[in-house]
């Protein structure tokens, strides 16, 4: 049933990570939430999910990006 959704959506996560950004962003939030994950060798290990959250000229927010670290601290990797 997962990949199933996950193949469903697909086409709109691809079509989402292309698409074009507004060259200005005013401000820009980061943010991360440390989740705990259990491995295919059964071991459970903290991992971190980061966000990147713009708020445009106009005043909306949009989603900048997502990514996904098996470490938390201030070279995240952007």
């Amino acid at each position: 049933m997962i990949s199933e959704a996950t193949a469903a959506i697909d086409d709109e996560v691809t079509t989402w990570r292309s698409r074009l950004l507004d060259p200005v962003f005013p401000i820009v939030y980061f943010d991360g939430i440390v989740v705990h994950v259990r491995g295919a060798n059964g071991r459970v290990s903290p991992h971190t999910i980061y966000v990147a959250i713009g708020v445009n000229l106009e005043g909306k927010k949009e989603l900048l990006d997502l990514w996904f670290s098996e470490t938390e601290g201030f070279s995240f990797g952007v």
